[in-house]
């Protein structure tokens, strides 16, 4: 811990850099940085989001001290002022201006007045103009009150950083937070609300809707009707047409592609039914970690359905169905694993990640003992060459004559005699090879298992710290995902 004391300002004050250490955790490291566990072990938790570890602490910390002032007969003076939180790049900006006015305010200190000129006094006039109306907008964005936004998914900040500042909205980001004044927060939902990631077409957009709705329609007309809600306008004749809201033209569902058709769409929605009572069916036959990996999947796939979660596709070119999701289709590689090694919990996971990673140091240590080992055959080999072309002409060299004497130590280290020991051991160096290569394979398919068992222990550890459906969805809902999670147990 590290305490440095600040004169530099009207009020002294102490700066304390300090390392928040959480022990005995069951999960990864037994010790570990955490502030939020730390804290908690410290018997502090948060409340919500807004009343986190960190604030609940600020609180207690504050509480103590004003205890310790009254003991010493101090008084805690609260000024009363409060000041809208400024981000790094703000106060920046802020110091800048105040720097500047500093400066054209200072310029002419000192000059009588009868040596400014007409121009110079209409110039400092309208520069006292200037410089009034940028306090007061400075004033004013440090008193009004500010609210944050966490958009995780980059081009959504971007879409909606953008269309801020062509509306002239006082914003800072920070990360993945934007930051705006109270009154603009109605603003920031309409942009959400009309944002579509990558700009897409009305074609790709219809495809969507239609993807996520056949797993919540009871049928084609459910379908239909529901797509109505959503803005679209129907048309059914020899064949269905839809358009969409703001569109000129019909859109004839068949052109949309094979999975589109009608007797498709039929087939899709009955596939989605099916599965879903197969979901159900596993999540009542299942127990441990193989349990929890469905009931986030059930969860998952609940958001799907009701729309509330961004499409992910991993094949672009084919529809989005639950299948074709990115986090659908990693929960169910996890499921996989977790079936396939008969995973019961955390402690068995671990367990092979260890013996994952013993294998794949005893391949490391064999293939580095076979590449040392193919060195010496290579050295051997040509001492060798040497050794067997030599000739016996007196006119050798001393220096030659002592590289074939080495040679010849080295052929009898290895107990080469004759060019058929020398086959022997140009054969042991190809069955190397053959062995380097099968090494080299099984090192691959290791640390990709080990890569598997990884993510599988990433996402279960989210799971348990309820924050694995938070990084897939809008903010917002997190209450409702906490509800569908609570009723999934009970599904019949």
């Amino acid at each position: 811990m590290i305490f440095v004391v600040h004169t530099d300002e009207a009020t002294p004050h102490l700066h304390i850099d300090f390392v928040p250490i959480a022990k005995n955790q069951t999960r990864g490291l037994s010790t570990r940085v955490s502030l939020k566990r730390a804290l908690e072990q410290q018997g502090i938790s948060g409340k919500s989001v807004k009343e986190t570890e960190r604030q609940q602490w600020a609180v207690s910390e504050k509480a103590i001290l004003k205890k310790i002032a009254k003991k010493h007969r101090l008084e805690v003076v609260n000024k009363n002022i409060h000041r809208a939180h400024l981000s790094v790049e703000e106060f920046k900006d802020t110091a800048r201006e105040i720097e500047r006015m500093n400066n054209l305010t200072g310029k002419n200190k000192g000059k009588p007045s009868s040596e400014f000129t007409q121009e110079e006094i209409d110039y400092i006039r309208n520069k006292n103009e200037v410089l009034s109306r940028e306090n007061t907008n400075l004033k004013r964005k440090q008193s009004e009150k500010r609210k944050d936004f966490i958009f995780p998914d980059e081009k959504k900040l971007q879409f909606i950083t953008k269309k801020l500042k062509a509306e002239n909205i006082d914003i800072s980001t920070e990360g993945q937070i934007i930051r705006v004044p109270e009154w603009a927060e109605k603003r920031i939902k309409e942009l959400e609300e009309s944002y579509r990631p990558g700009q897409i077409s009305l074609r790709v957009q219809l495809r969507l809707d239609i993807d996520s709705l056949v797993y919540s329609a009871k049928g084609l007309d459910n379908l239909w009707e529901v797509l109505k809600q959503k803005g679209y306008e129907l048309k059914k004749g020899k064949y269905v047409s839809i358009k969409p809201e703001g569109a000129e033209r019909f859109i004839r569902i068949k052109s949309l592609g094979a999975e589109y058709t009608e007797a498709a769409l039929i087939s899709r929605i009955a596939a989605a039914n099916h599965l879903s009572k197969e979901l159900k069916d596993s999540i009542n036959g299942s127990a441990g970690i193989e349990r929890e990996f469905f009931l986030i999947y059930k969860s998952v796939y609940t958001l799907f359905v009701q729309q509330k979660k961004e499409p992910q596709k991993i094949e672009k070119e084919k529809p989005f169905t639950v299948k074709n999701d990115k986090h659908i289709n990693e929960l169910t590689n996890c499921l996989k694993i977790i079936q396939t090694e008969r995973l019961t919990s955390e402690a068995d996971v671990l367990n092979r990640m260890e013996s994952i990673e013993e294998k794949i140091t005893g391949f490391k240590k064999r293939a580095d003992e076979l590449r040392a080992l193919q060195e010496a055959i290579i050295d051997v080999k040509e001492k060798a060459r040497l050794y067997f072309n030599r000739s016996d002409d007196s006119r050798n060299g001393s220096m030659q004559e002592m590289r074939i004497a080495a040679a010849k130590d080295i052929l009898d280290e290895y107990g080469i005699e004759d060019e058929t020991d020398l086959i022997a051991l140009v054969e042991t160096y190809q069955k190397n090879n053959s062995e380097l290569s099968a090494l080299n394979e099984n090192l691959s398919a290791e640390n990709e298992k080990l890569s598997s068992y990884a993510k599988l222990l990433n996402i279960y550890e989210q799971v348990q710290d309820n924050g694995y459906i938070n990084s897939l969805v809008r903010k917002e809902i997190e209450a409702e995902r906490k509800e569908i999670q609570r009723n999934i147990p009970t599904l019949s």
